[in-house]
Order: structure tokens, then C-alpha cells, then sequence
């Protein structure tokens, strides 16, 4: 046996009210004019809000859809850009890099022995390679063969090939440890022997009586000299009859991109 409670009773006597309300404004309606203009009105006017509330929600959503919409173009237009942006500022790296090399090529070959050499772009440096030791892609196949002089800005000397292979060169740098160079004070016009501390330092030593200023340029003995570096330290002692000279490669390693290797 269903049981039907109290609730429920009166919404279904609600229900039947409403129908049978409905039913005689429908008789009436049929049968009387005003009635029946009375009955669409009201029921216009019931129905009204929903079908207008009906619009909004559907220009709404029409709205959404168009936000949504442009919302994903407009993403896609600003990551199209970043890309872009990106793309851009490699390229002025490159045609900055490019230009600097650009620069470093005309000194080389500005010198006016007209010497002639073979280029090569440094592949790896310190700390990549062991210090005072770098690596050129110029190798046996264009010519490089051991002993040949390393040369950057047309007249600075950095060292010289002590292992060459096909397609690239170890380049010993002046500055290695140990490593001894030929060299003239330009200003006491005395010859000494550089020798290699590593870090790109290179020590001389000479007689305390020879006049020795900072920034004195040091260069290498021949007709054709090369830039050394310029005196930076200078160690002298009266019960000394040597002073010492340190002194470093005017060249940053870091910023070198090409050497000329002289021929």
C-alpha cells in the first residue's frame, strides 16, 4: 500500500487548482473575446521575462564564445612574436660577432709586411682546454705545420702551433708555463728571454741598471717584430743586480674569436 504524505497531497491539489483554472480561462476564452485577449496577455506577460531572460543568455553565450575565441588568437599572435623576438635578437648577436670578426680580419691583414697567413677560428680555450693552450679549426689540410706563429690584431703574438692535425691546431701560448720567447725591452732597447708563468703572465728578467717604466711596450726580436705585452710589475732590489718584469698577453681570450697563423 503506497502511502502518500501531507507534502505531497497539497502539491497535487495545487496542480489540479492551476489545471482547472487553466481549463476555464480556455472555455471562456473560446467563447467570449475579452476573455480571451485577457487570457494571451497574461500569458504574454508570464512568458515574457523567459523567453527575453532566453535572449541574454544566448547573446551571452555568443559572447563568451567570441572572448574565448580571441583570447586563443590573441595567445598565438603573442607567442608568434616572442619566436619572432627571439629569432631577431639572435641574429643581431650573430651580425655583432660577425662584424667583430669583420674588424679583427682587416688588422690582421692591415700589416705592412704584408705577411701572409692562415685564418682560424678558435674552437677551444681555457678552461675547455688546458690553460695557456688553445684550439684552432685551421689544420694540415689548409696548410698549418708545426713552429708556425700565432698572431691576432695584425702585429699582437700569442704563441705558436705545437701539435697540427688534419682539420684543426694546438696553439701554445707565449704565456705557458715554462715557455721561453725571445724578446727586446722597445724603450732599454736590451734583448731578454720571456719566460711563461701560465695565466697569461710571462716573467722577464733584466739588469737593475736598464731604466724600466710601466706600460714600456715588450716585443719580440726580428726585423718584423710582434707586440709582446707592456711591462706591468716591475720587482727591483738594491742588493740585486737583476729587477724583474712581469707582464701579460694584451689579449682576452675570452673575446678572440680569430688568429692568423703566419706562414
Amino acid at each position: 500500500m503506497t502511502k502518500i504524505y501531507p507534502q505531497n497531497r497539497d502539491k497535487r491539489k495545487k496542480r489540479k487548482t492551476w489545471i482547472f483554472i487553466f481549463a476555464i480561462f480556455a472555455l471562456l476564452g473560446a467563447t467570449n473575446g475579452n476573455v480571451r485577449n485577457f487570457t494571451v496577455k497574461a500569458i504574454v506577460n508570464v512568458t515574457n521575462p523567459v523567453f527575453k531572460f532566453s535572449r541574454f543568455a544566448a547573446e551571452k553565450k555568443d559572447s563568451i564564445v567570441f572572448l574565448f575565441r580571441n583570447k586563443q588568437s590573441l595567445d598565438e599572435e603573442l607567442n608568434y612574436l616572442r619566436e619572432r623576438n627571439i629569432e631577431l635578437e639572435n641574429e643581431i648577436i650573430l651580425l655583432e660577432s660577425a662584424k667583430k670578426e669583420n674588424e679583427e680580419l682587416k688588422i690582421l691583414l692591415s700589416r705592412p709586411e704584408k705577411k701572409s697567413y692562415i685564418l682560424g677560428s678558435i674552437i677551444s680555450r681555457p678552461p675547455q682546454s688546458p690553460y695557456d693552450m688553445i684550439v684552432v679549426d685551421a689544420g694540415s689540410d689548409n696548410g698549418v705545420k708545426n713552429g708556425m706563429r700565432a698572431v691576432v690584431y695584425g702585429g699582437v703574438l700569442i704563441g705558436h702551433a705545437v701539435e697540427v692535425f688534419p682539420g684543426a691546431s694546438k696553439i701554445k701560448l707565449v704565456s705557458y708555463p715554462g715557455e721561453e720567447t725571445n724578446l727586446i725591452m722597445e724603450n732599454g732597447k736590451i734583448s731578454a728571454i720571456g719566460l711563461g708563468l701560465g695565466g697569461g703572465n710571462i716573467e722577464v728578467k733584466i739588469p737593475s741598471s736598464v731604466k724600466i717604466n710601466s706600460g714600456d711596450k715588450i716585443n719580440t726580436e726580428g726585423t718584423s717584430h710582434y707586440l709582446l705585452g707592456t711591462a706591468d710589475k716591475i720587482e727591483a732590489d738594491a742588493l740585486n743586480p737583476f729587477q724583474k718584469i712581469i707582464f701579460r698577453t694584451p689579449v682576452n681570450l675570452n673575446e678572440l674569436q680569430k688568429i692568423g697563423l703566419e706562414k
